[in-house]
């Protein structure tokens, strides 16, 4: 057997091994593979990429998902066919610190350090911009998430100047609403430190998350809002003292975790005990803490004289600062991570495995596709390593043939 010969089978092998090897470990080929712990039947998959500093997320009327980013860009993710994203435009940018978004009809609404926007969209073309409300309180936090509600009105939290104080402005440390064309502007209820996350629940009930102070340390909260009440700020913090006045929590949450974008999942796709319950995106210690917050939690909410009460039950971990959660419009829930600048989806395969015991877990749709497609994914300098080690073997056979065959 000469030496080309013997090459062959070799040469063909070691190339495959390389192909299947970096198929099977390149984290473009696979998503999922991302060290994000779920409870046994979930599954986790990179839902898109590359974003930077992902604040928040909205559907627009158009079935696309638009997300923020903390410098103002606003991404618009064009949607395919199987749910994920096909590509990515820049539809608008705003100033920095923007936090919120919300359609508002097919008009796009934005809520950024004092002021609040609309943005008139045609074929996802901003056609013009209107300043709704300007000259809103701002320090230690500012206006956060917006949203808007079935009764017409538009709803936001604004955060406290301070740690512990409110200033001077009564719109601070408050939820405020008014209406889409800036009218009927109202506090609808006060005392909160802030207000980061909104939601409503399927009856229509609002509900916001609430981050408690720094010095000393208190913890965040679910508050279900009632107009005109008052949720302790800046004198009580948790379970208030009997006689205070003020409104208790609906769930007291991890201190220092920064509670933020929530959503309630009202799907059928997941076990009937999560259904109803509120997943809230921790995005963690500004200490750097990495034991505190950088989670989704789950909280079941059970009815009450009072309203309602549930405690926080962590859902899964491994995240790089969760900011926002939403549903993803297939049953499952979509997490952006602030940290690490990724949107994450978290979906129920009935009969899974566990992946709590696994550093991540894979979606199965990348899982079977023949060779060719996957080679599509994988990145250039790979592929520039199996073209170098092909060049290789050719010439190893050429000088084979030009020096004569060796016996065997």
């Amino acid at each position: 057997m000469d030496l080309e010969d013997s090459l062959r089978p070799v040469g063909l092998g070691l190339t495959l091994c390389l192909i299947l090897s970096i198929a099977a470990f390149s984290p473009v080929l696979v998503r999922g593979q991302i060290g994000i712990v779920v409870p046994t039947g979930f599954n986790v998959g990179l839902f898109y990429p590359g974003l930077s500093s992902p604040t928040s997320m909205t559907w627009g009327p158009d079935d696309n998902l638009y997300v923020s980013q903390q410098s103002g860009e606003i991404v618009r993710l064009v949607i395919g066919g199987d749910g994920f994203p096909i590509s990515s435009v820049l539809v608008a940018k705003a100033s920095a610190d923007l936090l919120g978004l919300a359609f508002v009809g097919s008009n796009l609404w934005v809520s950024y350090t004092g002021n609040v926007a609309e943005f008139v969209l045609v074929n996802g073309t901003v056609s013009s911009t209107r300043i709704v409300l300007s000259g809103l309180p701002y320090g230690r936090h500012q206006n956060d998430e917006i949203i808007y509600g079935k009764d017409g009105f538009v709803y936001m939290g604004i955060g406290s100047t301070g740690d512990r104080t409110n200033g001077n402005d009564p719109r601070s440390a408050t939820i405020v609403r008014f209406k889409p064309d800036g009218s009927n502007f109202a506090v609808f209820a006060k005392g909160f430190r802030n207000p980061y996350g909104l939601a409503f629940d399927k009856d229509g009930n609002l509900f916001a998350t609430d981050n408690g102070p720094d010095a000393p340390a208190a913890p965040d909260e679910l508050n279900m809002v009632t107009q005109g009440g008052d949720y302790g700020f800046p004198n009580y913090f948790g379970d208030p003292p009997d006689g205070s006045g003020t409104i208790g929590p609906t769930s007291i949450l991890q201190t220092h975790s920064s509670s933020d974008g929530f959503v309630f999942y009202d799907a059928a796709k997941f076990p009937a005990e999560y259904v109803g319950n509120a997943f809230i995106a921790q995005w963690g210690a500004s200490s750097g803490d990495t034991s505190v917050g950088m989670r989704i939690v789950r909280v079941p909410l059970q009815k009450t004289d009072n309203g309602f009460a549930g405690q926080e039950i962590v859902f899964a971990t491994g995240f790089d600062h969760p900011i926002d959660v939403i549903d993803d419009h297939r049953g499952g829930l979509l997490v952006a991570d602030y940290g690490s600048g990724a949107i994450y989806q978290i979906s129920y395969v009935s009969g899974a495995s566990s992946s709590q015991s696994n550093s991540a877990t894979t979606n199965t749709e990348n899982q079977n596709l023949p060779l060719p497609s996957m080679l599509g994914n994988i990145p250039l300098d790979f592929l520039l390593l199996i073209i170098a080690f092909g060049v290789l073997l050719t010439f190893l056979r050429r000088r084979a043939k030009q020096h004569g065959g060796l016996g065997s």
